[in-house]
């Protein structure tokens, strides 16, 4: 069993991954001081993005709307689409993919074409700026439709293994119930041998009793018949006994365990 190590209940991998991203935003937030407009200011934006990235999982839509609020802060400073807009697309991809509601998701789409617009006009500085909308464009909406896909794969795979889990319940159940039920015939089948061979043995025996001076060989006969009916009962009573004390079927297993792979995705 491989065992997936934890960290406030987070895969460590996970974990990894996300501070990976965040450290990458951050690294071009450095960048821009020095070598994109803005300088500094545009390193702050960076590092607001990076910081913000790390609570993508659990808070995606909150995410979603902080990195958006930067990257049009951004935009109305006039710096153009730079390298650290790469949150806006991880910010969008996480909301889309982790999100309680899919309205959120569509919402943060619908803003990030919005802003797909004023950007293409500084990138072309008011020239043929649709053909870079229609590329920024192209790419959000990829991005949206490959969070949308990890999204509906997790969740179909989530059904598959719940419905699994109740399959597997319900068969359990079936089964206990059915040697439930045979336990219970069999119950019945011993009080009936039972109480048939003590009738047989309790009149086989007044029977010798009556007739133990008239009629000693029939005396001698009916206990005889006493000790074997005595016999075949015991050895019914045994394998019938024997029977009941067969295990039941095990308890199933409920719910999912903590480490389980779907939960250490990676993206």
């Amino acid at each position: 069993m491989i065992v997936s190590h934890t960290i406030l209940g987070r895969p460590v991998r996970s974990i990894a991954f996300d501070v990976l991203v965040s450290g990458l935003v951050l690294f071009l937030g450095l960048v821009a001081v020095v070598a994109q407009p803005g300088g500094w200011k545009t390193t702050l934006i960076g590092v607001g993005m990076a910081v913000a990235l790390l609570f993508r999982r659990s808070r995606p839509f909150a995410v979603a709307a902080f990195v958006g609020a930067l990257g049009v802060v951004q935009l109305i400073a006039g710096w153009g689409p730079l390298p650290i807009d790469l949150a806006v697309l991880v910010a969008l991809y996480s909301v889309v993919k982790y999100a309680d509601r899919v309205r959120d998701g569509v919402l943060a789409g619908i803003g990030a074409l919005a802003g797909a617009v004023p950007a293409a006009l500084q990138i072309e500085n008011g020239g043929r700026w649709w053909g870079s909308a229609i590329v920024l464009g192209l790419i959000t909406g990829a991005v949206w439709l490959a969070g949308l896909n990890v999204r509906t794969r997790r969740r179909y795979v989530v059904s598959l293994e719940e419905r699994a889990t109740t399959l597997e319940r319900e068969r359990e159940a079936e089964a206990r119930a059915a040697v439930a039920g045979e336990r219970a015939r069999i119950a019945r089948e011993l009080h009936d041998v039972v109480a048939h061979s003590m009738a047989v043995m309790i009149v086989q025996a007044d029977g010798a009793r009556f007739m133990l001076d008239r009629d000693p060989e029939a005396a001698r006969q009916a206990v005889k018949v006493v000790a074997d009916t005595g016999r075949q009962a015991l050895e019914e009573m045994r394998r019938l006994v024997g029977v009941l004390r067969e295990p039941s079927p095990p308890e199933a297993t409920a719910g999912t365990e903590p480490d389980d792979p779907r939960f250490g995705e990676i993206g």
